[in-house]
Order: C-alpha cells, then structure tokens, then sequence
C-alpha cells in the first residue's frame, strides 16, 4: 500500500514548455544576439533573437515532495520556505513598502538560508497576467509585469558580475530603490565588490512570493 504522502510525490502532470530552439545563438556569456530590453522605468521592453519551441516536460507540484524529501538551494537550485509576511494589510503594488518594509525581510530570510556575509535586496517585479493586460502601475514605480512563459536564466556569466558592478554605483531613475538613497550614494561598496568578484563567492537569489491564492493558475 502507497502511503498518502507517497502518492501524492509520485503525482505527476504533462506541461508544455517553451525553451530556445537549437538553432539560436544562445551562450552562458553575453553574445549580443538573445536578449531582454528593460525601458527607463524599469519595465518589460521586448525580446530580441528568441525563436522558441515546446517541449513535454514533467511536473510535479513542489510542495508535495516537500512532504518525503526537502529541495535545497545547494543540490536542487531552489527551496520551499515557510516565512508568514509580517504584515497582514501589505500593499505589495506601493514600490515604497516593498523597498523599505520587505526588502530587509527578503534579505533577512536569504541570510538565515545561506548563511551569506552580505545580503542586499536591490529588485522586485510584480507578474499578474491581468495586471498587465489592463496596464496596471505600481504605485511610485514600474508597470505590473506579465507572467515570463519561456524557460528561461535572469543572468548570464557576463551580466551577473556586471550587476554587481552596477549596485556600486549611484542608482538610475529605473532603480526600485532609487527615490530611497541619498544623492550620490550607492547600494554596494565597489572596493568590497572587487574584492568578492577577484577571489570570493556570490549569488543572485530569487524570493518568489505568491500574493494570490492560484499564482501559476492565473
């Protein structure tokens, strides 16, 4: 006899999804060929050199295997926390509640996962396919994001250092953070960069947060 929590690991549906053909110039560097445009406030602003196909892949849902076997950031990429939002009336669509209220508690939450040094919340988007279908802002920042339906990597070896670089200098106007720092100030301090990048580790982690009830189904 399976056991619930055995059947329900071993419960597994057929999902299309959308990878680059082979016959794109796709690379772990930046080759100028396959990217993603962002305009001045930090919003999507089209794709250029993508020609995708779909693929049949399995999927099981995550939370379930959770039951008989923990996913972890070093061996699987990811893991599935249980961190309650502090604050019951947030409003995730106000740019400055986010920077200034769950930024830190992002950063907090990576800090206490990896044991890192240096932890620095520095971006968010907020993806709702009716949000962006009826151009929904949020408020003091960028345009509602639709949902990303290509398989996909937000860094390449050469955009991933670069951001770092870029956090060491003083934000732009498409920065979420920007209207918070001082003039002339920057998120990062380049001489500890430098050092990091020369000789030391670093990651870009995502924090996904579903703020709806059926994220993936919506």
């Amino acid at each position: 006899m399976v056991s619930k929590s055995k059947a329900d690991e071993n419960l597994v549906c057929i999902g299309s999804f959308q990878y680059l053909k082979n016959s794109v110039a796709h690379s772990l560097y930046r080759n100028g060929k396959v990217l993603a445009r962002r305009d001045k406030d930090g919003s999507d602003a089209g794709k250029e050199g993508m020609d995708f196909e779909a693929q049949s892949m399995e999927g099981r849902d995550a939370r379930r295997c959770e039951l008989t076997s923990r996913r972890t950031l070093d061996q699987n990429g990811f893991e599935m926390l249980a961190y309650p939002h502090a604050v019951t009336d947030f409003d995730f669509l106000n740019n400055e509640q986010v920077v200034r209220t769950y930024y830190p508690e992002c950063a907090e939450i990576v800090r206490e996962v990896t044991g890192a040094n240096l932890v620095v919340a520095f971006d968010h988007n907020i993806r709702s396919a009716a949000g962006k279908q009826s151009k929904r802002r949020i408020q003091g920042g960028q345009q509602v994001q639709g949902p990303a339906h290509v398989v996909h990597g937000d860094y390449t070896l050469t955009s991933a250092p670069q951001r770092l670089r870029d956090l060491t200098k003083p934000p732009g106007a498409n920065d979420t953070f920007y209207p918070f720092l001082p003039d002339g100030e920057s998120l990062l301090d380049g001489e500890a960069i430098e050092r990091i990048l020369a000789g030391g580790r670093f990651a870009i982690i995502n924090v996904w947060r579903n703020i709806a009830q059926d994220p993936v189904a919506t």
